[in-house]
């Protein structure tokens, strides 16, 4: 069942252009995480995401295709709880709001469940948001290679 678009992020369009669909970022790495509470709040997130397709390669493990660094700013922000959702942490599942919720009450909520624990997840609710860029990387970046 493929994940909802948050189609009230400007330019989602662009993260569907790059993975056919919009991704969950299941073991997504994070790159980075930065929070400032200036002007009403402000949160910019870069993860590194890709597609899993399923298939068996060398070493044993799924390959991976597809891959692109993904820049999200928020603003507006309010609830923020991102004390574990630290640049390092790999992601179980990057969770947005239905386009219902935030047609219903005009912000969303985000939560950064970690692959690595509990203490390592966060949440925000924002008013507004956008994807700032989504372009192709090299497939190591943030997989405990060098960047």
């Amino acid at each position: 069942m493929p994940t909802p678009v948050p189609t009230y992020l400007k330019n989602h369009e662009a993260v569907v252009a790059a993975f056919g669909e919009w991704p969950g970022f299941h073991d997504a790495p994070v790159l980075a995480v930065r929070y400032s509470e200036r002007q009403g709040g402000r949160v910019e997130i870069d993860l590194h995401g890709f597609w899993v397709t399923g298939e068996v390669g060398e070493g044993g493990y799924l390959k991976l295709t597809s891959h692109h660094l993904v820049r999200f700013a928020f603003t507006g922000i309010t609830d923020a709880d991102l004390t574990g959702s630290t640049n390092g942490n790999v992601l179980f599942d990057l969770g947005f709001s239905s386009p219902e919720e935030f047609d219903a009450a005009g912000k969303f909520t985000v939560c950064l469940e970690s692959a690595m624990g509990g203490d390592r997840s966060g949440f925000f609710t924002a008013r507004s948001g956008e994807v700032l860029k989504v372009s192709p990387c090299d497939p190591r970046l943030g997989m405990g290679r060098p960047f």
